[in-house]
Protein backbone atom coordinates (compact mmCIF):
# COMPACT_ATOMS: atom_id res chain seq x y z
CA UNK A 1 0.00 0.00 0.00
CA UNK A 2 1.47 3.51 -0.93
CA UNK A 3 2.09 5.62 2.22
CA UNK A 4 -0.66 8.59 1.27
CA UNK A 5 -3.68 5.92 1.24
CA UNK A 6 -2.17 4.24 4.20
CA UNK A 7 -1.45 7.41 6.29
CA UNK A 8 -5.00 7.90 7.51
CA UNK A 9 -5.43 4.01 8.75
CA UNK A 10 -2.83 4.39 10.90
CA UNK A 11 -3.38 5.62 14.86
CA UNK A 12 -1.60 6.11 18.31
CA UNK A 13 -0.19 2.81 19.33
CA UNK A 14 0.13 1.34 15.78
CA UNK A 15 3.24 -0.25 16.04
CA UNK A 16 5.82 0.40 12.86
CA UNK A 17 8.84 -1.70 11.66
CA UNK A 18 11.40 -1.70 9.22
CA UNK A 19 14.30 -3.88 7.40
CA UNK A 20 17.51 -2.65 6.05
CA UNK A 21 19.52 -5.25 3.98
CA UNK A 22 23.04 -4.53 2.32
CA UNK A 23 26.30 -2.12 3.78
CA UNK A 24 26.89 0.88 1.37
CA UNK A 25 27.56 3.10 4.43
CA UNK A 26 28.73 3.27 8.35
CA UNK A 27 25.12 3.67 9.40
CA UNK A 28 24.43 0.68 6.66
CA UNK A 29 27.35 -1.27 9.23
CA UNK A 30 25.60 -0.10 12.41
CA UNK A 31 22.55 -1.90 11.65
CA UNK A 32 24.09 -4.71 10.05
CA UNK A 33 25.16 -5.21 13.97
CA UNK A 34 22.26 -4.72 15.24
CA UNK A 35 20.69 -7.61 13.17
CA UNK A 36 23.84 -9.53 14.13
CA UNK A 37 23.32 -9.12 17.57
CA UNK A 38 19.90 -9.18 17.65
CA UNK A 39 19.45 -12.07 15.31
CA UNK A 40 16.23 -9.98 14.02
CA UNK A 41 14.88 -9.35 10.56
CA UNK A 42 13.65 -6.39 11.33
CA UNK A 43 16.17 -3.51 11.94
CA UNK A 44 13.76 -1.47 13.84
CA UNK A 45 10.59 -0.67 15.16
CA UNK A 46 8.59 2.90 16.51
CA UNK A 47 5.10 3.65 17.84
CA UNK A 48 2.60 5.81 15.87
CA UNK A 49 1.50 8.92 17.36
CA UNK A 50 -1.01 10.36 15.42
CA UNK A 51 -1.68 14.33 16.50
CA UNK A 52 -3.42 17.41 14.64
CA UNK A 53 -3.77 15.83 11.72
CA UNK A 54 -0.18 14.32 11.35
CA UNK A 55 1.31 10.83 11.86
CA UNK A 56 5.19 10.62 14.01
CA UNK A 57 7.13 8.28 15.39
CA UNK A 58 7.92 7.48 18.79
CA UNK A 59 11.17 5.96 18.13
CA UNK A 60 14.64 5.47 20.06
CA UNK A 61 17.96 6.04 17.97
CA UNK A 62 21.40 6.68 17.71
CA UNK A 63 20.87 10.61 18.34
CA UNK A 64 18.30 9.09 21.62
CA UNK A 65 14.42 8.79 22.08
CA UNK A 66 12.95 11.21 19.55
CA UNK A 67 9.87 12.20 17.89
CA UNK A 68 9.76 12.06 13.67
CA UNK A 69 7.11 13.14 10.86
CA UNK A 70 6.63 9.36 9.40
CA UNK A 71 6.22 10.53 6.25
CA UNK A 72 9.98 10.77 5.62
CA UNK A 73 10.81 7.22 6.69
CA UNK A 74 9.22 5.22 4.39
CA UNK A 75 8.91 1.99 3.17
CA UNK A 76 8.30 0.08 6.33
CA UNK A 77 5.83 -1.74 8.02
CA UNK A 78 2.93 -0.91 9.51
CA UNK A 79 1.24 -3.24 12.34
CA UNK A 80 -2.13 -2.19 13.76
CA UNK A 81 -2.11 -2.63 17.44
CA UNK A 82 -3.72 -1.25 20.65
CA UNK A 83 -4.45 2.21 21.30
CA UNK A 84 -2.24 4.10 24.08
CA UNK A 85 -4.54 4.43 27.12
CA UNK A 86 -2.98 8.79 28.10
CA UNK A 87 -0.62 6.94 30.62
CA UNK A 88 1.19 5.28 27.46
CA UNK A 89 1.57 7.94 26.26
CA UNK A 90 2.38 10.36 28.66
CA UNK A 91 5.21 7.42 29.73
CA UNK A 92 6.51 7.30 25.99
CA UNK A 93 6.37 11.04 25.90
CA UNK A 94 8.62 11.29 28.85
CA UNK A 95 11.51 9.36 27.12
CA UNK A 96 11.79 12.14 24.43
CA UNK A 97 15.72 13.66 24.54
CA UNK A 98 16.68 9.82 27.13
CA UNK A 99 20.28 8.47 25.57
CA UNK A 100 20.28 5.21 23.29
CA UNK A 101 22.05 2.26 23.91
CA UNK A 102 24.10 0.07 21.23
CA UNK A 103 24.74 -2.37 24.88
CA UNK A 104 20.86 -2.00 25.09
CA UNK A 105 20.45 -3.81 21.59
CA UNK A 106 23.11 -6.56 22.44
CA UNK A 107 21.77 -6.75 26.34
CA UNK A 108 18.57 -7.51 24.23
CA UNK A 109 19.84 -10.87 22.93
CA UNK A 110 20.17 -11.92 26.66
CA UNK A 111 16.81 -10.35 27.59
CA UNK A 112 18.63 -8.21 30.28
CA UNK A 113 17.31 -4.57 28.95
CA UNK A 114 17.02 -2.46 31.88
CA UNK A 115 14.09 -0.18 31.49
CA UNK A 116 14.87 2.27 34.16
CA UNK A 117 18.27 3.54 33.28
CA UNK A 118 17.33 6.16 31.16
CA UNK A 119 18.89 4.59 28.03
CA UNK A 120 17.09 3.41 25.12
CA UNK A 121 16.79 0.73 22.19
CA UNK A 122 14.29 0.85 19.79
CA UNK A 123 12.51 -2.55 20.62
CA UNK A 124 12.97 -1.72 24.75
CA UNK A 125 11.26 1.37 24.18
CA UNK A 126 8.71 0.24 22.20
CA UNK A 127 7.89 -2.90 24.63
CA UNK A 128 8.35 -0.62 27.58
CA UNK A 129 5.28 1.62 26.26
CA UNK A 130 3.16 -1.19 25.29
CA UNK A 131 4.19 -3.83 28.14
CA UNK A 132 4.81 -6.48 25.78
CA UNK A 133 5.82 -9.92 26.90
CA UNK A 134 8.72 -10.39 24.59
CA UNK A 135 12.74 -9.85 24.62
CA UNK A 136 13.33 -6.49 23.47
CA UNK A 137 14.51 -7.16 19.78
CA UNK A 138 12.52 -5.79 16.29
CA UNK A 139 11.47 -9.14 15.11
CA UNK A 140 10.83 -10.51 18.60
CA UNK A 141 8.61 -7.59 18.50
CA UNK A 142 7.13 -7.80 15.48
CA UNK A 143 7.09 -11.84 15.73
CA UNK A 144 5.07 -11.28 19.23
CA UNK A 145 2.47 -9.10 17.64
CA UNK A 146 1.97 -11.39 15.08
CA UNK A 147 1.06 -14.32 17.44
CA UNK A 148 -1.27 -11.74 19.09
CA UNK A 149 -3.24 -11.27 15.85
CA UNK A 150 -1.81 -8.17 14.07
CA UNK A 151 -1.40 -7.85 10.44
CA UNK A 152 2.17 -6.82 9.02
CA UNK A 153 1.10 -4.49 6.19
CA UNK A 154 3.89 -3.08 4.21
CA UNK A 155 3.50 1.12 3.36
CA UNK A 156 5.86 2.12 -0.01
CA UNK A 157 6.67 5.66 -0.71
Amino acid sequence: MIYAQARDTIRTGDVLAWTRRGIRSWYDFKVWLVRLFTQSEYTHVGVAWSVAGRVFILEAVGSGVRIFPLSLETPFFHLPWRDLSDEQLEFALSKAGQQYSYAECVAAYFDKNDATDKRWQCAEYVRAIHKLECRATPSDVVNYLLSSGAVLREIQP
